[in-house]
Parts: structure tokens; C-alpha cells; sequence
């Protein structure tokens, strides 16, 4: 009964949550980072997730890209934004890739360019072969 409510109540639950890896993110945090991201784009997948610290939704949708995402940590390579601690750069993300701010969201880029973009609930539809044409 007490690891019932502890389960319920954001308690750890011995399961197999516990086993897996925590997800590569790579911080988002200076203008030099976006510019590298963007020329190993040419090369590698990248992904920016846009991430607001004081957001539910944003936390859920994290939670389940990381779910979604998992098996194909080593596909791409991707970045975490908080939008909030760094909105210059989330800014600059916005002018720069030339997409609506927004948040949470989802960037994909390949080749310089942003080949998906998805915010909000949409994120929770964005899977990695949908999303990884190049799993170089």
C-alpha cells in the first residue's frame, strides 16, 4: 500500500524507469552553440527541444519525447533549450532558423535547414522515423 501511494504521490518506484539512461541532452545555452549545431547538421541530425521551466505542458511533453525519443539517442544529437534562463538564445534560435517562437517545441535540422518542426501536443506526435531520414 505505501509504494502504491508513494507511486502516486512521485515516490520511486523500483521498476524498470530506474535502469534506463538518462537522456544525452547537450545544453543550448550560447549563440556559438546554435552555429555548431548547425554546420554538424550537415553531417549528423540535430534536435533542439525548447524546453519552459514553468510550463506543465512543457515538462509532460518533455517527459514523453524523451519516452518517444529513446531508442534513437544515438541517431541525432539533441539539445536542451531553457527558454527561460537563455531566451536571448531561444530568441535568436527563432530569428535565425526562422521559426515562431514558441513552447514547448521540438526543432529538427538536417543540412542547415529545419526539416520538422512541432510545438506543444504536437510534439507528443513526432516519432523518430517520421523524424530521422539520415541515421548517419
Amino acid at each position: 500500500m505505501i509504494q502504491h501511494l508513494q507511486s502516486l504521490f512521485g515516490g520511486r518506484e523500483p521498476n524498470r524507469q530506474s535502469a534506463r539512461q538518462e537522456f544525452p541532452w547537450k545544453p543550448l545555452e550560447a549563440s556559438q552553440t546554435l552555429e555548431n549545431l548547425m554546420e554538424s547538421s550537415h553531417v549528423r541530425p540535430q534536435v533542439i527541444f525548447k524546453h519552459s521551466t514553468s510550463c506543465g505542458l512543457s515538462a509532460m511533453m518533455l517527459k514523453r519525447f524523451e519516452n518517444q525519443w529513446d531508442q534513437a539517442r544515438d541517431r541525432a544529437d539533441f539539445y536542451f533549450l531553457d527558454l527561460i534562463r537563455y531566451r536571448g538564445v531561444s530568441n535568436l534560435v527563432a530569428d535565425r532558423l526562422n521559426v515562431w517562437h514558441q513552447s514547448p517545441q521540438v526543432l529538427l535540422l538536417e543540412g542547415g535547414e529545419v526539416r520538422l518542426a512541432a510545438s506543444h501536443g504536437e510534439i507528443g506526435d513526432v516519432v523518430p522515423g517520421e523524424g530521422l531520414k539520415n541515421p548517419a
